[in-house]
């Protein structure tokens, strides 16, 4: 049976075909199954801190260099 979708059928695609199919599990972390989605949340929780971590960081720095002079 012939598909009407662009990707065609699984067995003909070549390798950056099934990288391409695969894209949207492999960014949610469902290619692994429920430890892939923890670690895919655990990472995004990591990601989602570093700004705000910085700015703290920053604004710290800023105080002690005003109250040491």
């Amino acid at each position: 049976m012939e598909v009407r979708h662009s990707y065609g059928k699984l067995k003909n695609a070549s390798m950056a075909d099934k990288i391409t199919r695969m894209n949207y599990d492999i960014h949610i972390g469902a290619i692994a199954g429920l430890p892939g989605k923890i670690l895919a949340f655990l990472a995004s929780l990591i990601a989602a801190s570093l700004p705000i971590t910085g700015f703290l960081i920053w604004r710290g720095r800023k105080k002690k260099k005003a109250s040491q002079e």
